[in-house]
């Protein structure tokens, strides 16, 4: 029986080079005829490798993750715990994605970018650097994250509520361009932000009861309490 060590801490198992690439991939692992597995690459554990990927160079497929369709996963790259990466997606460098990740589409992660937990990176994204996608992240169309930069939300959710603050600012333009000279509308703007405050204070004041940390700081009182002060004090 053949058997080699992919450096994971299980020692040497049962394996097999691919017929395609010459890869090592173990025997607990499934590889397709159709797909690419290049000598200096692994695939281990339980992975799957289907349709007419790609596995070059370092890379490392593991645990259960799964690359499929016309994806590349290349350079010293790691899919693990779960991960998936399919249609013409291409992962390179030293990204990792982990823990039932996706990232599909035309989408590119490269460098140093880790995507992890539930994010999904789709369409023409590109994650790079040393960035950071995870939790419930959605990247998705053309959007860019670099650097340092980390993304743990839905990225389209957080666009539309910055469009939102983009327009509040805009009805601040007319004002700017006439000098501020116009005291009636900045009373009813005033006004109008006070009401929005006063709407988020008492959705707060009716829901949140339990103690936390909430906005207002560490070991601060629960967000129902903060709320209903405040909004006593305006009764006052």
């Amino acid at each position: 029986m053949t058997t080699f060590d992919f450096k994971d801490g299980n020692g040497p198992v049962p394996a097999h080079q691919h017929s395609n690439g010459r890869g090592w991939v173990a025997d607990t692992a499934t590889v397709a005829k159709t797909a690419y597995v290049g000598r200096d690459a692994r695939v281990s554990g339980y992975a799957r490798v289907s349709g007419y990927a790609q596995v070059f160079a370092d890379a490392r497929v593991s645990d259960n993750a799964e690359v499929s369709g016309n994806a590349e996963v290349s350079g010293d790259a790691l899919i693990s715990d779960g991960a998936q990466v399919f249609d013409d997606a291409r992962v390179s460098g030293y990204a990792w994605v982990s823990d039932g990740a996706q990232v599909s589409g035309y989408a590119r992660v490269s460098g140093y970018a880790q995507v992890s937990g539930n994010a999904q990176v789709s369409d023409d994204a590109v994650i790079s650097g040393n960035a950071k996608v995870f939790g419930d992240a959605r990247v998705s169309g053309y959007a860019r994250v670099f650097d340092d930069a980390q993304v743990s939300g839905d990225v389209a959710k957080e666009l539309y509520i910055l469009k939102k603050q983009i327009a509040s600012l805009e009805e601040l333009r007319p004002l700017w361009a006439r000098g501020f000279t116009d005291v009636s509308v900045l009373a009813n703007l005033r006004q109008k932000r006070i009401e929005e405050l006063e709407d988020a204070l008492r959705f707060y004041a009716t829901w949140y009861k339990n103690p936390n940390d909430g906005p207002w700081g560490v070991l601060s009182d629960d967000f129902g309490s903060v709320a209903r002060k405040a909004l006593d004090k305006k009764e006052d």
